[in-house]
């Protein structure tokens, strides 16, 4: 995108953002990518809302102002640390969310009332955070290797992707939150879409993707009657790859009526799911929920989603029962 778009983009962004109510008085920043070298970044002291092209300052990786007149947001070095650490973002949005903020800061579940919202927030992390500024961006961007969108704990939400999709995950976050606000006060318990930020992993057993993992996986497909049962009636008969980025191994799953019948090691499938050893890795341990990981591109498929969504609640129930069998 050339220089004047992209400014041009950030300020209907920030209003946008402040028309919604995501972001209030002078608090919150944004930033967007111009180059491996280069990012705008609204600065310090000038409303979101009320944002304009001079506005915008443009800066290096260390953060030092090249083009534009004022100070940059007190929060460069979380914009400066993504940017280095995740080299595929293109942008940046931090704001303070109100219904995110007060369930997050209650301790208090916010909870996916629609389809949509469960397969784009499930899991969801929140964060604490010591002070006003964010000072431990390392736990900020181990979260965001995971999803595209974090809560930090008194201090709102961060976002990444391009400046439309972390637009769109802020506001989604905000509507789960509102919905969820009114469903605590109706004492409705429903799926939860995020989990505290402490390590629950369970010690682990299987190495990822070793042949003792993959006949786990299989075996205990093969053994649940209720997968069998629902993947008889939908006619689950499909062939899932699961790429490896690191190696470049493939494990095809080869579906037939709900059972597993055979497991090969070639791209000749329906659907293929190409991801980091880390990104699986985090998914077989229930710490990243594979739908949400898919639809912020954590995971790049190949194949048409919606056909595959007409077997979404037998993978839901699939991939709950191989968090079972966490993987080192």
């Amino acid at each position: 995108m050339a220089k004047k778009e992209l400014k041009r983009k950030m300020v209907d962004i920030c209003r946008e953002l402040y028309r919604e109510r995501l972001v209030r008085g002078r608090e919150g920043n944004v930033s967007a990518k111009l180059n491996q070298d280069t990012f705008f970044i609204t600065p310090h002291g000038v409303s979101l809302g009320f944002i304009k092209e001079r506005d915008i300052l443009l800066v290096d990786k260390q953060g030092k102002v090249i083009d534009g007149i004022g100070e940059p947001s007190f929060e460069i070095g979380l914009h400066k640390a993504i940017y280095s650490e995740l080299k595929e973002v293109e942008a940046v949005i931090h704001v303070h969310p109100s219904f995110t903020t007060l369930l997050a800061e209650k301790g208090l579940s916010i909870q996916t009332l629609t389809f949509e919202l469960e397969a784009i927030l499930t899991g969801t992390e929140v964060i604490p955070q010591k002070g006003p500024v964010i000072t431990d961006i390392d736990l900020v961007i181990n979260a965001l290797k995971k999803r595209n969108i974090v809560i930090l704990k008194n201090h709102g939400t961060v976002a990444i992707g391009n400046l439309d999709d972390a637009f769109f995950l802020t506001d989604m976050l905000e509507e789960a939150s509102k919905m969820s606000f009114f469903a605590h006060l109706l004492r409705i318990n429903t799926q939860t879409t995020y989990m505290p930020s402490k390590d629950m992993r369970k010690e682990a057993i299987y190495e990822l993707f070793s042949p003792e993992h993959i006949e786990i996986l299989v075996s205990s497909v093969n053994q649940s009657k209720e997968v069998r049962e629902e993947g008889r009636e939908t006619d689950l008969t499909v062939r899932i790859a699961m790429k490896v980025l690191d190696n470049g191994q493939v494990y095809n799953f080869h579906f037939v009526q709900g059972s597993i019948v055979k497991v090969s090691h070639d791209e000749d499938a329906d659907f293929l799911f190409t991801g980091s050893m880390d990104c699986w890795r985090a998914i077989f341990n229930g710490q990243l929920d594979a739908f949400v990981a898919t639809s912020q591109n954590k995971l790049k498929i190949k194949g048409n989603l919606a056909e595959l969504s007409k077997w979404y609640s037998s993978f839901k129930k699939i991939f709950e029962l191989w968090k079972n069998f966490p993987v080192f």
